[in-house]
């Protein structure tokens, strides 16, 4: 008898031959799919649950930074130092929420579907897929941890360079004159003169309004 007609049912619908029995190797993958389904449904909870808390922490974590960042006196710093610790502080918050959602990942786990064939394909065991997920959540954390790192030197940095930074201090008055030009800080304005504190005089430089041609604001002299 051919296999064919050993496959074609009979009369009453069912095969001529009962199927093919399942391997002992098929059995052992069989069973250890079934731990490892029931492993899910006991853990899905709590990794739901881990992920809610973590990103209520993340969000709280951000809008913090925002608030910090807002009132530290970044304005004091002038011109280049402004945009340097302004990038510096920027990097650090987003590499830090990026190593805070990797340490998140590697503690809640990372929803993935995962069908019977790929598992007997890849794994066989549940101590094969196991040991393959914990080299995963291994290489997540090494990064997670190197990526904090970066945050919290980037953000040292930017907070040793606004000290070091030069301050936007009192503005200055460049006064244009017929005899010539001079620039410094405004003491008083009145009387018709312009009281001027410039640079390398002790007392005030007078200048009578009616000998000024221009006047022009200078962050510096």
């Amino acid at each position: 008898m051919s296999t064919t007609d050993a496959d074609r049912p009979d009369d009453d619908g069912f095969p001529s031959q009962p199927p093919q029995a399942p391997t002992g190797d098929e059995q052992l993958i069989l069973e250890e799919w079934q731990k490892l389904s029931e492993l899910a449904l006991a853990e899905v909870d709590a990794s739901a649950a881990k992920w809610k808390e973590g990103l209520l922490a993340l969000a709280t974590t951000s809008a913090s930074g925002f608030l910090l960042l807002k009132g530290v006196g970044l304005e004091s710093a002038e011109g280049m130092w402004f945009w340097i610790v302004l990038i510096l502080w920027a990097l650090a918050s987003a590499v830090g929420l990026g190593g805070l959602w990797l340490g998140l990942a590697a503690a809640a786990g990372t929803p993935r579907r995962l069908g019977y064939e790929e598992f007997a394909q890849r794994y066989r065991s549940l101590f094969a897929f196991r040991r393959q997920q914990s080299k995963r959540v291994a290489r997540q954390l090494l990064l997670a941890r190197t990526t904090i790192l970066v945050s919290i030197s980037c953000t040292l940095l930017g907070g040793f360079l606004l000290q070091v930074a030069p301050t936007a201090g009192e503005p200055r008055l460049e006064v244009q004159t017929t005899a010539g030009t001079h620039c410094g800080t405004v003491r008083s304005a009145d009387n018709g003169e312009i009281h001027l504190l410039v640079a390398r005089r002790r007392d005030p430089l007078i200048i009578p309004l009616q000998e000024v041609t221009n006047l022009r604001p200078r962050s510096s002299c």
